[in-house]
């Protein structure tokens, strides 16, 4: 699942709409809409803003891909 994925199930269990989501981050609309649609891009502020009105927390995990190319690069 990807973090625009992620937005919109939250979105879902919370019953909020677009219009709900930007009065809640203080953006506009369109800003949100066009976020959703791909037509911009997610930027460190307007995540940290969507995850606080939504209350989601972001985290990041190391895959093992890293540790198999690692592995394979210092053979």
């Amino acid at each position: 699942m990807n973090f625009t994925q992620a937005v919109e199930a939250a979105m879902d269990a919370k019953g909020m709409t677009k219009a709900s989501l930007a009065r809640a981050t203080g953006r506009s609309y369109q800003y949100i809409s066009d976020l959703l649609k791909g037509e911009r891009r997610w930027h460190e502020a307007i995540i940290n803003e969507v995850c606080e009105a939504l209350g989601m927390q972001v985290s990041f995990q190391i895959s093992n891909q890293v540790e198999e190319v690692e592995h394979v690069n210092s053979d």
